[in-house]
């Protein structure tokens, strides 16, 4: 069996791949600068020697080079430099400057694809198993790929923001122009958006905008934290769009407007893939339906959905009736209800949160 090794940058997916290359059932090591030490496991994973040494003393492997968001990686590694994270591998790349490291990771990429490019997967964890078993030529397992470092992250900024739209505490509460705004909407789930997106990486993508108040929550002070906000509406239900473009506007927030039915948007119109998804489509089964079909391949393997008016239902039958058909994986989900339809003081008409991992 050719060995498998991974020559991907730091901060790119390296410790997902091992847990993945891992329930596929081969031995693993993470972390790597001795030749001689990658003959041990199957996979040896973030190897930081010169490509060209490797191939040269392991010709029959195959080589994984995990890729990442630009923007994204290079937040992490700022991040990782600024909370003083012990860094024991690539200490050649830990000392370059910040303003070194696309260059860094730019030839790292050439070099990869100049030395070994025709045995060389260039791969994405956020793509999962197809791309990972169809490369190393085995069956794709029936389990959820491993994202669990993820999902905690998840779960933990949506309790913390379920506690903190309830304390009314948010940063959104000091823009009047939002919190005025009318809209199918409660302050409180405006304000759980607002925290919900403080969450680094954050994609967040609104099917259904109205009049924009659960957007311009959503984004409100959230620049640093977001990496890309979507907005699909026809504007067919009451032409809103100047009203929704203006509160962007006034309260400093920026988003792509994609303005057509949502069924025909496809997945080349994102730059990046959402990882939140606000279904906010009134009380119409079918269309909720529709929209959790067509965006399923749009958005990222795991992903926070949030269905509005969840008090409604043909809202419930609509989620109910998807997951029979498609049987996603639900790590966790949290029902908000209220007592009556539209109660402005909590969560209006409903509301139902989940973290789906596929």
């Amino acid at each position: 069996m050719p060995k498998i090794i991974g020559i991907g940058m730091p901060r790119t997916g390296n410790q997902t791949l091992q847990e993945a290359l891992e329930a596929l059932g081969y031995s693993t090591h993470l972390g790597c600068r001795d030749l001689e030490k990658i003959a041990e496991p199957d996979a040896t994973i973030e190897v930081t020697l010169p490509i060209a040494d490797i191939d040269a003393r392991y010709p029959d492997s195959k080589y994984i080079f995990t890729i990442r968001d630009r923007e994204s990686w290079l937040a992490s590694c700022r991040r990782m430099l600024k909370e003083n994270v012990p860094q024991h591998d690539w200490p050649d790349f830990w000392r370059l400057d910040p303003s070194e490291w696309a260059e860094a990771y730019d030839n790292r990429i050439f070099e990869a694809s100049t030395t070994v490019g025709d045995k060389c997967l260039f791969y994405s964890v956020l793509d999962g198993w197809k791309p990972l078993t169809d490369f190393l030529g085995i069956r794709k397992p029936d389990k959820p790929f491993p994202h669990m470092d993820r999902w905690r992250q998840w779960d933990q900024q949506i309790k913390l923001a379920i506690s903190m739209a309830d304390d009314w505490m948010a940063p959104v509460r000091d823009s009047q122009e939002i919190r005025d705004q009318e809209g199918y909407s409660s302050l409180r789930i405006r304000y759980f958006l607002n925290v919900l997106c403080m969450r680094f990486d954050s994609v967040y993508l609104e099917v259904g905008c109205y009049k924009g108040a659960t957007l311009a929550a959503a984004l409100y002070n959230n620049s640093e934290a977001i990496r890309g906000a979507y907005a699909v509406d026809d504007w067919s239900w009451g032409n809103n769009k100047g009203v929704c473009k203006h509160l962007l506007q006034q309260t400093g927030s920026t988003a792509t407007f994609i303005e057509q039915d949502f069924r025909t948007v496809t997945r080349e119109q994102f730059e990046r893939r959402p990882n939140i998804l606000m279904v906010d489509l009134g009380h119409n089964y079918q269309a909720v339906m529709d929209c959790l079909e067509h965006y399923w391949d749009i958005t990222t393997l795991e992903f926070v959905l949030i269905l509005n008016h969840w008090n409604i239902q043909p809202i419930q039958d609509a989620w109910i009736d998807f997951v029979k058909k498609h049987n996603p994986h639900v790590t966790h989900q949290w029902i908000l209800t209220t007592a009556d339809l539209e109660d402005c003081e909590h969560w209006y008409s409903g509301l139902f949160v989940a973290i789906i991992r596929k």
